[in-house]
């Protein structure tokens, strides 16, 4: 199903097509060694393995990004990105939520939206939410909010994915560096 040289790199396998549906299916990973090795002869996986099972409409791999690209001390925009894919064969419409969760786990901010993607098509949301009063993460309180991110198609959550973060601006310039 599929194969990847370097034991350190991280990496995916679709192995849908390989299944027989409705029976019992074997999946092996294996490691092989071979005479091509630059400067280590060993061979190994040396990352976890998963099995990973979603629906064929559901958040990308990898497919939440969480930016704040605007920060002041009454507010603080938060942005994120997500990529909704479809690899089923009928057209489908999903509500998309986004909530941003404070330390304690309540709730700052929250939007949805709907995204419809036909068969073997991908989109990007790109959710803009305001934080108010933000507590900015650095070195001596590295405080941590959580993106929460869930696809629903009418009552039934296809998908959901979070991500933690902190909201903190980095800048760099000729004088002050």
């Amino acid at each position: 199903a599929g194969q990847r040289p370097y034991g350190y790199s991280r990496f995916f396998v679709r192995i849908d097509p390989y299944l027989t549906f409705d029976a019992d299916n074997e999946i092996r990973v294996e490691c092989r060694t071979h005479l091509d090795s630059r400067w280590y002869a060993g061979a190994g996986i040396y990352r976890d393995v998963h099995l990973v099972v979603k629906n064929p409409v559901r958040i990308a791999t990898d497919g939440v990004r969480v930016t704040t690209p605007d920060i002041e001390a009454e507010r603080a925009v938060v942005e994120v990105a997500v990529e909704v894919e479809n690899s089923g064969a009928v057209t489908s419409t999903v509500r998309c939520a986004a909530t941003i969760k404070a330390g304690d786990g309540s709730a700052v901010a929250d939007t949805t939206s709907l995204v419809t993607l036909l068969p073997g098509t991908r989109a990007t949301l790109r959710h803009r939410l305001y934080v108010a009063t933000p507590a900015l993460w650095s070195v001596d309180g590295p405080y941590l909010y959580t993106a929460e991110v869930e696809l629903r198609e009418a009552d039934e959550v296809l998908d959901q994915e979070s991500t933690r973060f902190g909201i903190r601006s980095l800048q760099l310039d000729p004088v002050q560096g």
